[in-house]
């Protein structure tokens, strides 16, 4: 009886021990999927990171500003000093006049990465900001749309190639050619619009506007000075008119003459 009763509490304390040493080996797993998932979830997001920083966006700017300036000509050197020292260029300068005002536009294609400096440079040539627009366009959708376009249209290229290689007939060599020449005409197509893209991700551009206000006496001597400048152009005018003419004038002068000398013999 002792015997069973032994054998019976040696039963428990087994049972008891495996149990616990169960609910450890459970508690473990659960501590070590735990641990797997939140490592799987820092991987995805390492993995997305790395993907965000291969997808770098493609971005277009484009804006004006337009301001007041005491100095024309100094405000000009600025600008042309800013362009340099970004290592820009000017592709478009106009310079007009009127009764109360001289302007000058010009447009400026500056480096993306430069952009917002230039920008600001530019800013503290001005009196007086009257306008300023900044328009950003993301293009990146359409960056990699187009690359994956070329991507694929130039391995169907080299498909039609290794078929035009393998042709045995003119009809076939015709045409695959036809196809190929198709094929290269969509490429170009798509590499010009790529090409466009890259100009202006590449390139911003800044129409700049900027102006001086003219006072009265200066608008009476702009005033003069135009109409010496006019008048100097009509008699030039007059001038050529004269010439154009001239077989006229030497026939009406030989009329007068043999007509003054009828009159005088009479």
């Amino acid at each position: 009886m002792k015997l069973k009763s032994l054998l019976l509490l040696f039963l428990l304390i087994s049972i008891s021990i495996s149990s616990c040493k169960s609910d450890g080996s459970r508690a473990e797993d659960a501590a070590y999927s735990m641990e797997s998932i939140s490592d799987a979830v820092d991987n995805v997001e390492d993995d997305n990171e790395k993907e965000e920083e291969v997808k770098e966006q493609k971005l277009i700017k484009e804006g004006n500003i337009q301001f007041k300036t005491k100095d024309i000509d100094a405000t000009r050197n600025a600008i042309n000093l800013s362009v340099k020292k970004y290592k820009g260029y000017i592709s478009n300068d106009n310079a007009y006049s009127s009764e109360t005002r001289i302007t000058h536009s010009v447009e400026v294609r500056i480096p993306s990465i430069h952009f917002d400096k230039f920008l600001a440079e530019v800013s503290l040539s001005a009196e007086e900001i009257e306008e300023k627009n900044i328009d950003i366009r993301d293009v990146t959708e359409e960056y990699l749309d187009i690359e994956a376009r070329i991507k694929t249209k130039k391995e169907l290229e080299k498909r039609y190639i290794g078929l035009l290689a393998q042709a045995r007939t003119i009809n076939e060599i015709l045409s695959i050619e036809k196809q190929l020449l198709k094929i290269r005409e969509e490429i170009e197509s798509i590499e010009g619009r790529l090409n466009y893209l890259k100009n202006k991700v590449t390139y911003s551009t800044l129409t700049i506007r900027y102006y001086k206000e003219i006072s009265k006496g200066n608008q009476y001597f702009i005033k003069i000075v135009s109409s010496l400048r006019n008048g100097w152009y009509l008699f030039i005018s007059f001038l050529l008119f004269l010439i154009n003419i001239w077989p006229f004038l030497i026939a009406g002068a030989i009329i007068l003459i043999i007509v003054t000398r009828k009159k005088r013999s009479k």
